[in-house]
């Protein structure tokens, strides 16, 4: 579980550089979760050795809070939120 709290925004300025008013941004709550498999040991078995990871960061696709920058308008804040949305990622490892 990923945890951002509600802050105070009072670094925004407008297109023109003037300074935007403080704004307060809502908190953040994300999930990540990582599920991995490895294999026995047995060296009988083709599976010995293989690891088999999947894992998905922002489980539940939750968009970041708003904020409302003139100069970039991006719409967040790129130094405590993602644009990503969900991002999932499978691990296939064999060690001999």
């Amino acid at each position: 579980m990923n945890y951002t709290d509600r802050y105070t925004n009072v670094y925004s300025s407008d297109v023109f550089g003037d300074p935007l008013p403080f704004a307060n941004i809502a908190s953040w709550v994300t999930m990540d979760l990582n599920v991995t498999y490895r294999a026995p040991r047995n060296a009988e078995s083709w599976l010995n050795g293989l690891e088999v990871s999947a894992s998905a960061v922002n489980l539940f696709d939750r968009d970041p809070p708003y904020v409302a920058d003139g100069a970039y308008g991006f719409g967040y804040d790129p130094a405590n939120a993602s644009p990503f949305g969900r991002v999932l990622s499978l691990l296939l490892r064999k060690r001999w």
